[in-house]
């Protein structure tokens, strides 16, 4: 079909084509799963013997801070005192929680 020169061109809806690009997709892979947590245990061997040396024997002692706390803040402080004892070998100085 031909147009004569005179006539317009066909009709256009006015808006320009859209011309559509490709997305593009960035996939990130998840992290590797933690490794396994290994965990150390301390605990105070029964029978007062060390758990580490096996020689030693396990004493209670209070810390040099509770004595601090007991004699400046002297009736609170005593609460400090004994909660601020350590276990520890008397052998190898091993510190049991």
């Amino acid at each position: 079909m031909e147009y004569p020169s005179n006539n317009p061109p066909p009709y256009s809806s006015g808006a320009p084509q859209q011309q559509y690009q490709p997305v593009q997709v960035y996939v990130a892979n998840p992290p590797p799963p933690p490794g396994p947590t290994v965990v150390a245990v301390e605990v105070v061997p029964l029978g007062g013997r060390c758990g580490r040396c096996q020689l030693g024997v396990v004493r209670e002692h209070f810390t040099l801070c509770g004595w601090l706390w007991a004699i400046f803040f002297f009736p609170i402080g005593l609460i400090c005192l004994f909660s601020m004892r350590l276990n520890s070998c008397n052998r190898c100085g091993a510190i049991y929680n």
